[in-house]
């Protein structure tokens, strides 16, 4: 298996992606909707004697069987002389036959299991299918079948992922890479879901490469491929996913983010009992709807086996549940998606300063924005400064990352900013985060402080963090136009204590007053979640 591809095939819109771009469920999508949204680019490679090829793209009416697609790329666009028997198979292509031995052959690309012949070529062809010409060699498999020698040409395409989580518990906040990603983009948008977008030329690797380069990029990424029924990947020397590749259970999960299927209780699940496991569900491309909920469906294969040249966005939602959902599924619609699309890379003359244009488009290609991504490198580590605006040039957020030399994050500031419909400022709101770490770089503690502004420049809202192994401290403060209400709660009562204090002063008509909770002494991550569940007021 190789880690990385020389043909890109994107399956979301015909313009290259190089980078990873996470998109929040609140996101709308664009109005410049294509009347055919989702015709995508099909690509024909010919395959040369020397073995290179040339690419050609078809659409449209051009591509409705894998016949017509591949008489336009050879004979039409490539002007060779190209003769097609009665049966659909290639005779010969400028005037070179068939042999006993080799055979003008028209591959077409399947994932996981990758170039396969087409039997029949008056077969349908699907939009954003990859197919290959080749004058291919007859050989044998390993159980004695006759097949064709498939081209030398990987392919990997762009699939779109929407995750979310259905509670914060203490185990997940002892799992590393649960508690990245949480220190990220917090439980909010965890619990309410987000998009991200990878490219592989599997539905599991293409997973891979979303979450490790939206969360873990600055870390090294390794691939184990030696065992027969099993692919492991390592990050930072650490399991980060392990999946199966057995022919039947291609891509079942085995450990996804330190996560395995893990049995909660025997009641429920007409006897399989209640399970916490990565629940997976496929969103149907084929209405040319991508803002309708009902087209999630939950999947009835293991995750390897859909074919991502037809399939290319997935939901995986961790959850407790003993039954398979019914009804509308509450999953984001592809219509928020979001990419990165890189215009231009501009490096400094010693190499240590990178900078990254960038446009961001949605999944039809669309702009919606634009990006700036700037690295600058030190013998201590980087910072890396990302700034995104909209495509009326609103500034949307503005990003500055610290990281030191082993690539750990020291400190992140991120100010987001909100407009009315007019394009006025609202409010802006403001999140730092420091990391406190022992000589191993791991997490001994860490502050976050968020700061809500509004648009007369009012801290209307402060909310402090402190996080330890085994608990955290916080301040919260809100703001408002009435009396002041305050309330401390110390260290000897219990966390739930400090929550229902909280609630406690929420009750009545308290919208319009100054609200203060100081808690001494640490509360734990599953009330801590149940803190973040509460309004406020």
């Amino acid at each position: 298996m190789k880690a990385w591809f020389k043909v890109l095939i994107l399956a979301a819109a015909a313009v290259a992606l190089a980078s990873i771009s996470i998109s929040a469920v609140s996101d709308e999508g664009s109005d410049a909707v294509p009347d055919d949204p989702l015709e995508l680019e099909t690509h024909v490679y010919l395959v040369k004697e020397d073995g290179t090829y040339d690419t050609f793209t078809i659409s449209g009416s051009n591509r409705t069987t894998v016949r017509a697609a591949v008489t336009d790329a050879v004979s039409t666009q490539g002007h060779h002389s190209l003769e097609v028997k009665a049966n659909g198979q290639i005779k010969s292509i400028d005037g070179k036959e068939n042999t006993e031995d080799s055979s003008w052959v028209v591959f077409i690309w399947k994932s996981p299991t990758g170039w396969n012949p087409v039997s029949n070529t008056n077969s349908d062809c699907h939009s954003g299918a990859s197919l290959a010409v080749a004058f291919s060699e007859r050989v044998k498999t390993a159980d004695g079948r006759n097949t064709y020698q498939a081209p030398d040409i990987d392919v990997e395409y762009t699939v779109h992922f929407f995750l979310r989580w259905d509670k914060w518990t203490d185990q997940l906040n002892s799992n590393r890479w649960m508690r990245a990603i949480y220190d990220q983009v917090g439980w909010e948008s965890m619990k309410a879901g987000f998009w991200i977008y990878g490219n592989g030329f599997n539905n599991n690797d293409a997973l891979a490469h979303a979450v490790y380069n939206e969360f873990f990029s600055q870390y090294s990424c390794n691939i184990d491929t030696t065992a027969t029924d099993r692919v492991t990947w390592y990050v930072g020397g650490e399991q980060f996913f392990q999946y199966g590749i057995k022919s039947d259970m291609y891509g079942w999960f085995l450990d996804f983010l330190g996560w395995q299927d893990t049995k909660e209780s025997s009641a429920g699940g007409g006897g399989y009992g209640t399970w916490t496991y990565w629940s997976q569900y496929r969103y149907d491309l084929s209405s040319g709807n991508l803002a309708d909920p009902d087209n999630w469906t939950y999947n009835q294969l293991s995750f390897g086996l859909y074919d991502i040249s037809v399939d290319s966005v997935f939901g995986l939602w961790l959850r407790t549940t003993s039954e398979e959902p019914t009804g509308t599924i509450a999953l984001g619609t592809p219509d928020a998606v979001r990419m990165d699309k890189t215009d231009s890379t501009v490096a400094s003359e010693d190499g240590r300063t990178v900078t990254r244009n960038m446009t961001v488009v949605d999944f039809y290609g669309n702009k919606t924005g634009t990006k700036t991504d700037t690295t600058v490198f030190s013998d201590s580590g980087r910072t890396e400064t990302v700034e995104s605006s909209d495509s009326s040039g609103n500034r949307l957020s503005s990003e500055i990352s610290v990281s030191d030399a082993a690539g750990h994050l020291m400190s992140r500031a991120v100010t987001r900013y909100a407009y009315d419909s007019s394009g006025s400022l609202i409010r802006t709101v403001e999140t730092a985060t420091s990391y406190n770490r022992d000589s191993e770089g791991e997490v001994l503690s860490y502050t976050v402080i968020e700061k809500t502004t509004d648009s007369d420049g009012k801290v209307s809202a402060t909310d402090s963090e402190v996080r330890y192994a085994d608990g955290y401290e916080l301040t919260i403060s809100k703001s408002g136009s009435g009396s002041s209400i305050s309330a401390e709660v110390q260290g000897g009562l219990s966390a739930e204590a400090a929550i229902d204090s909280l609630t406690s002063l929420k009750t009545g008509d308290l919208g319009s007053a100054d609200l203060t909770l100081v808690v001494h002494g640490k509360i734990t991550a599953s009330d801590m979640a149940k803190r973040r569940t509460l309004e406020s007021p």
